[in-house]
């Protein structure tokens, strides 16, 4: 006998997100954002939309939830997977390189921003999985990529994600 239509699992939810950060003098700095209902800190990051590209996607999610503007810097720097709702959601993550910091953006009054240094980075995350990811981009940024080349995809390429077992999803 067939299973159940509900019993079938149904494909996550694809979103894409941002580790941003900037160099000041010798110092690097990393921006939070809070979430807008939350106000936990973390990073810039939501769903993909209009044809955009995951790249282009993700880079506008930081310019519309942090006012930031810039490019992705070297590979994907890793994805984890997460529930919400009765959704499941999978979040491919870059680390990006700020250029341009908006005093005024599309969620300022919805969301706060802070640059930081890493050891308040880590202090102001509460959830290991950010913290995991925090941790990768100073390692990149310590230990740069050799040539690493620049993504490309097109804007129907969401193959079925998985979930990362490092990142354990919250129930």
């Amino acid at each position: 006998m067939d299973a159940p239509y509900s019993a079938i699992p149904l494909q996550p939810i694809p979103q894409v997100g941002v580790v941003p950060f900037r160099v000041v003098g010798t110092q690097t700095e990393f921006c939070l954002v809070t979430g807008r209902r939350s106000g936990r800190w973390g990073f810039p990051k939501g769903r993909v939309s209009g044809g955009n590209s995951l790249l282009a996607a993700a880079l506008g999610e930081a310019r519309e939830e942090a006012g930031l503007i810039g490019k992705i810097h070297g590979t994907q720097l890793g994805q984890y997977g997460y529930n919400k709702k009765g959704k499941t959601f999978e979040v491919l993550m870059w680390l990006m390189q700020v250029e341009q910091c908006e005093d005024s953006w599309k969620e300022s009054l919805q969301r706060a921003r802070v640059w930081v240094r890493l050891a308040e980075a880590r202090r102001l995350i509460d959830r290991p999985h950010l913290d995991q990811l925090l941790m990768l981009a100073a390692n990149r940024l310590a230990n740069p990529e050799p040539h690493a080349p620049g993504l490309s995809f097109s804007p129907t390429m969401f193959m079925p994600l998985g979930f990362d077992p490092l990142f354990p999803q919250r129930q």
